[in-house]
């Protein structure tokens, strides 16, 4: 806990994690990820508390816009545009991978205004 924000635990399993022969399996894998949720009353929740995390399914549609589609776009239109202008494929592939970098630096610098706007809420259990 960190004044307004809450830190909470998931525990990502994958499809098979839970099968009786996962200890003699390689395919099966649990990862722990922590998220930071800000809260105006941090004090009615304590540490092990089972808690449910909700988002607008909106916020969603929008995370995988900004993270998988427009990326793609920019890839894409980078692409051809540089392969056409510079009728060399090479060069295209090359302005593609540094425009889609230049695009994923750019959404860092807005991290801070993504994260006031994509926020997610938590309810006891």
């Amino acid at each position: 806990m960190d004044g307004s924000q809450l830190s909470v635990s998931i525990t990502q399993k994958s499809a098979c994690a839970s099968c009786h022969s996962r200890s003699v399996c390689t395919m099966s894998e649990q990862k722990d990820k922590v998220l930071r949720i800000k809260t105006e009353n941090p004090q009615q929740y304590h540490i092990d508390q089972v808690v449910t995390v909700v988002m607008r399914t909106s916020l969603g549609l929008k995370a995988v816009l900004w993270a998988y589609v427009l990326p793609f776009i920019v890839l894409m239109a980078s692409l051809f545009a540089g392969a056409l202008l510079l009728h060399n494929e090479l060069y295209g592939a090359l302005i593609a991978l540094g425009g889609t970098a230049l695009y994923y630096v750019v959404l860092s610098l807005f991290r801070e205004k993504l994260d006031r706007k994509m926020t997610a809420e938590i309810q006891v259990v």
